[in-house]
């Protein structure tokens, strides 16, 4: 993957701090407050900083299905859009270029091949 931006954690904030991050971008974006994409890109940071927090993939699902409902594919897919950021925005760009409808995983995959 080209481009791919290194993301590095804030040292020392805590896993509530994250979590509650994690909730308001989530609630931005429902809200308009943010793009959905940007808000994707806001949670996949967040849930790189907590994964480096909760190491063990049983403690770090947990954490994801408790906190947000969400699966760890779902957390998966928005941590590697997030080390990706620039190709991610570029294919979500290329998608509404083209007149498609905003499908930010296609936009992932298509980054990954």
């Amino acid at each position: 993957m080209t481009g791919a931006l290194a993301v590095v954690p804030r040292p020392g904030r805590p896993i509530d701090e994250i979590t509650e991050s994690v909730r308001t971008h989530i609630e931005r974006g429902r809200e308009g407050l943010l793009t959905t994409v940007d808000a994707y890109f806001a949670i996949g940071r967040d849930l790189l900083e907590a994964r480096t927090l909760l190491p063990a993939d049983r403690d770090y699902g947990a954490w994801v299905k408790d906190n947000f409902n969400r699966s760890t594919r779902w957390a998966w897919n928005l941590t590697a859009a997030a080390r990706d950021e620039d190709a991610v925005r570029g294919a979500v760009g290329s998608q509404l270029l083209t007149g498609e409808s905003l499908n930010f995983e296609k936009a992932l995959n298509a980054v990954r091949k």
